[in-house]
This record gives C-alpha cells, structure tokens and sequence, in this order.
C-alpha cells in the first residue's frame, strides 16, 4: 500500500507514515445467531428473527457489508478487537521506536482473505538490512520486517509475528521461537499489554540476523536434507517439490544450510508455480501464506519455548552438518 520513500530528517506526523486503508480498517460487530437446528451445532448463521435464536452464541458481521465472517462464540466468551483498535497502537510504538530516517523507508502491504475474516498489515523496513554471504560466494539482502494480524472466525489468535525478507526472491521468514506474541481474546485479554511486546521483537531481530549468516557458511549435504524433509511427515508430492526446489537453491546459494532455509521460505511464500494451491472462488491467497510462514517457523526451530533442543527437527540437520570433514576444517582455519 505505501512503497514511495518519505524523504525528511525531520520526523512527520505518524499518519504520514500509516496511512489509513479502508480495504482493512473496516468494523466488525457480534450479532445474536439464529437458525433452524435442535442444538447450537446444528444452527445456521442467520441473523434473522424468523429463526429460532441460538440463545447464547452471537456471530461475528461486517457492518459495511453485512457479511458475515464465519465466528461463532459465546456471547460472554470473547472479546472483539477492531482492526484500528489493534494496528494503530503497533504502528504508534513503532512510530516512536523509529527515526524519520527509517520511517520514510517504511513499505506497508496489507492483506484481506475470506471477505475480512482474515486481515493483515505487514510492515517492512528497508533500512533494517543485513547482507547474507554463502559459502558459493551468492549475496542476499535481508529485511526486518513485522506482520499484525487479525482474525474474526476463530481460526487463529490474535498475533504479531516478526522476521525477514530475502530482497533477491521476496522468500519470507519468520524465524525462531521469539517471531511471535500471540494472544486468545477471552475476557481477560488486555490489548495493552500484548502491544508492549513489539520492541522486544525488534530487539531480538539481530541475534536471526546472524544465525542466518553461519546457516549461509555451513556446508551440507543432499542426503541429510532428504532426511530432514522426510522428517516434516509432507505428502510424498510435497516431499518431491521441496527436493526439486532445494536443488534450485543449492545451484545459486550452494549446498549449505541456508539453501534449505530458502527452500523452505519459498514454498511458505508462493501461492503460485512450485508450490501452487487448488484454485477456489474463496480469497485465501494471503492467509495460505501466513499460515505456511507460521508452519516453516515450526520446522525450522531449534528449540521450544523452554529452550530445550528439539530431537529429530532442524537442529539435528545443523549438528550433523557441522561434523562434515569441510565444515571442521572451516572451523580450524577460522
């Protein structure tokens, strides 16, 4: 949505920078259910005082469309959050996190699936770049980037994710246990002190920064990497594409552990070609790669929540590709 640089030493005010979109800012309302069945599984999402009531279940509407966005809850069970009332604080943080500099850099894309079931405002900033170096001398250019996103159907948490993007194919990644704050809206979700989490996102991008430049360093190998996809427990079609794709990456980046990384980011972020979706009337492109992006973060942690090592997942592909006979000599002539 905002791709022109602002080019200023001084900073602006913050609507210069976050403008406002009504493709997302839209509201949203819960309304009393109604429908024909004997028990609430069996009630139709009809808002409609012909039917019979659903008694304590509301549903989730659109108020410019009427639409209705597929949520049904208790009536005393959730807390509707509006788009405004969740992206305006990130951006606000953001706004006094940043210098004018950074800010005027800042690209904003925003994304709506399933009518605005799904929304999400993803925040890149160019300024915040690293250089990736592999061992077959190839270059990528790194930026940090952070997404929000929003959900009325129940199908996800309230969440903010923070990682990358690779500039030389747009892979992107959300990468390591730290990329995301999440929260359920029950009754005791405070806005507020979800919010406060985006500076340590921030904080914490550096230290992925410099665990992708040792993945670009560390050489490995094709069998180990069959191995490692096998392990994901992907459909014997998946397996075969993840393999033809790693081949790619490997002609480009080397047959080093950031080639995998790359693999894996690519198919988490096309809709289209390799790792194409079944085409449906329903517009699911971008909550398809946001749910992909979450899902490659999984595969490519190393450790959990509590930091312990996870057996047989990625980190077993890094330690066994740093006992290669190469990789040791590296690691002596360094």
């Amino acid at each position: 949505m905002l791709d022109q640089p602002i080019v200023t030493t001084t900073k602006q005010p913050i609507e210069t920078y976050f403008p406002k979109n009504d493709d997302i800012f839209f509201d949203v309302q819960t309304l009393p259910l109604y429908g024909k069945g004997e028990s609430p599984d069996d009630y139709e999402t009809y808002n409609q005082s012909n039917y019979y009531s659903a008694d304590t279940l509301v549903g989730t509407f659109r108020k410019d469309t009427k639409t209705f966005l597929g949520g049904t809850f208790q009536t005393n069970g959730y807390t509707l959050v509006q788009n405004e009332d969740f992206f305006s604080p990130i951006e606000a943080q953001l706004y006094d996190y940043f210098n004018a500099e950074t800010l005027g850099a800042l690209r904003i894309r925003d994304h709506v699936a399933y009518a605005g079931s799904v929304v999400a405002r993803e925040y890149m900033f160019p300024n915040l770049k690293h250089e990736i170096t592999t061992t077959s001398g190839h270059k990528s250019e790194i930026i940090f980037r952070i997404i929000g996103r929003n959900c009325f159907d129940g199908s996800s948490k309230l969440v903010v994710y923070y990682g990358n993007i690779d500039m030389f194919c747009m892979n992107g990644m959300i990468l390591g246990n730290f990329a995301t704050h999440d929260a359920k809206r029950t009754s005791r979700f405070d806005l507020g002190n979800f919010i406060n989490k985006v500076t340590t996102g921030i904080e914490q991008s550096e230290y992925a920064v410099n665990q992708l430049q040792e993945y670009a360093q560390l050489n490995t190998t094709i069998p180990y990497v069959r191995e490692f996809f096998e392990r994901l427990k992907v459909s014997d079609r998946q397996l075969e594409r993840l393999e033809q794709q790693h081949l790619e990456e490997i002609s480009v980046r080397g047959n080093n552990i950031w080639a995998v990384v790359s693999t894996l980011t690519n198919y988490a972020s096309h809709v289209d070609g390799r790792f194409s979706t079944r085409s449906t009337k329903n517009d699911h492109e971008s909550a398809t790669i946001y749910n992909r992006q979450a899902q490659v973060a999984k595969w490519l942690a190393r450790t959990d929540s509590k930091g312990n090592k996870i057996a047989g997942g990625f980190d077993l592909l890094v330690e066994k590709s740093k006992d290669l006979p190469l990789n040791r000599q590296h690691r002596v002539l360094a």
